[in-house]
C-alpha cells in the first residue's frame, strides 16, 4: 500500500505542507471547515499511530496513514499562562471569542482592555471598534508589533506586564506594573500557544510532526518555511528520503541540477 501522510489543518501551513508532498507520497488533509484544499470536512478525535479518527457532518472517518502533520494553528496565551491572579469575573476573553463575539455584535464593552500587540490583539481592537466600544486600552508588554486600526477612542500602553484582574461578578479593572485600567472587558491577545486537541497527538505523538510556528506577527514566508520543514520530517517518518526543497519554484518539483 502507497504510504500516506495525515494532515490536520488547512490553512497556510497545512496546504504548503501538502504542496511539498505532493507528486511524493499521498496526503489527506483534514479541516473542521469546509474550505478550499480540505479532503475531510472533519473535526480530527483521536491518532493511534496509524489511523486517524474525524468526526464530519456524515460520521465518523477513519484515515489510515504512516504519519501525521498536526497543522492547526496557535492561539493566544490564556489566563493561567499570562500569570494573572485575582478575581474570576465575567467579561475576561479570549481574542479569538471577543473577535467572533464582537462581530455578531454580542459585545457590549464600552470601555475594554486588550493584552497583547501581535496579530490577535490588532484583530480584536478592530472588531471592538467595529462593535462601538467608547474607549479601548491598548497593553502591550512586548509592544505594538501589527498595526492598530486609526482611532482616537484607542490608547496604548506599550512595556507594561499585566498583573491581575479586579471585578466581582463582573471585571472592572486591569492591574500592570506601574499602572491600572478601569474597563469593563478585558481581551487575552498575548503571546501564542500551540492548538492541540487530537488525542495522541497532544504532545510527542507516535509519527507525529507539529508544524505550528509562533511567529508574531504571523508571515506568508514563515508559514511555507514551517510547511516545507514539516513536509520533510514526516517524509523522513514514512521511510522516504527527506530531499525536499527548502526553496525552488514550484512546490511540487525537486531543484534542477
Amino acid at each position: 500500500m502507497a504510504s500516506v501522510v495525515a494532515i490536520v489543518g488547512a490553512g497556510e501551513v497545512g496546504l504548503a505542507c501538502a504542496r511539498e508532498l505532493a507528486g511524493r507520497i499521498g496526503t489527506v488533509v483534514v479541516d473542521r471547515s469546509l474550505v478550499a484544499g480540505a479532503d475531510h470536512e472533519a473535526t480530527a478525535i483521536r491518532w493511534d499511530g496509524a489511523v486517524l479518527l474525524a468526526m464530519g457532518p456524515s460520521g465518523s472517518v477513519e484515515i489510515p496513514a504512516d504519519a501525521l502533520v498536526i497543522a492547526t494553528g496557535t492561539r493566544p496565551l490564556g489566563r493561567a499562562e499570562l500569570g494573572l491572579v485575582g478575581t474570576r469575573p465575567a467579561g475576561v476573553l479570549s481574542a479569538p471569542a471577543a473577535c467572533e463575539l464582537a462581530e455578531q455584535g454580542l459585545v457590549r464593552a464600552a470601555r475594554a482592555a486588550v493584552i497583547g500587540g501581535g496579530d490577535w490583539a490588532g484583530r480584536a481592537v478592530t472588531a471592538l471598534v467595529g462593535a462601538g466600544a467608547e474607549h479601548i486600552t491598548v497593553v502591550a508588554p512586548d509592544g505594538i508589533l501589527t498595526p492598530l486600526p486609526p482611532s482616537d477612542r484607542i490608547t496604548v500602553h506599550e512595556g507594561l506586564a499585566p498583573l491581575s484582574v479586579g471585578g466581582d461578578p463582573q471585571v472592572e479593572r486591569l492591574e500592570c506594573d506601574g499602572a491600572a485600567f478601569d474597563c469593563d472587558a478585558i481581551v487575552l491577545a498575548h503571546g501564542l500557544a500551540p492548538v492541540r486537541n487530537v488525542d495522541g497527538a497532544v504532545s510527542e505523538g507516535v509519527r507525529t510532526v507539529y508544524a505550528q510556528p509562533l511567529d508574531d506577527p504571523r508571515t506568508e514566508g514563515g508559514a511555507r518555511r514551517a510547511g516545507a520543514e514539516a513536509a520533510r520530517a514526516a517524509l523522513a517518518l514514512t521511510g522516504g528520503q527527506a530531499t525536499i526543497g527548502p526553496w525552488w519554484s514550484s512546490p511540487n518539483l525537486p531543484p534542477s541540477a
